[in-house]
């Protein structure tokens, strides 16, 4: 049985999970783009502040922390930048609360 184990192993190994912290906005950010698809900063900027207060900087920071951590990519469609969650961010579906509240750190 070790045997069939060891070579299970081999074939699929574990893969190591990454993980990602999430301050609210980014978290109410990647909500908004898997449910609506791509769209642009200031899209995503009246979503946000229709439940919280930010700022603009604050707004780019969360989206370059986000493409940074491979969530979002950014389109450029006549020289106009969109932004649409990608297939890692479809992992955290279902795991982003409706009203974030705090940093949460999840698991990829």
């Amino acid at each position: 049985m070790a045997f069939l184990r060891s070579i299970l192993q081999r074939i699929n190994p574990a893969r190591p999970r990454q993980s990602v912290e999430l301050h609210p906005v980014a978290q109410i950010t990647v909500r908004y783009l898997l449910e609506f698809g791509a769209r642009s900063v200031d899209d995503i900027t009246k979503e946000v502040e229709a439940t919280r207060t930010i700022f603009a900087d604050e707004m780019d920071e969360s989206l370059a922390h986000l493409v940074e951590a491979g969530l979002v990519e950014a389109i450029t469609v006549d020289s106009e930048t969109r932004y649409a969650a990608t297939r890692k961010a479809a992992i955290l579906r279902n795991r982003i609360p409706h009203d974030p509240r705090g940093v949460t750190e999840f698991y990829l």
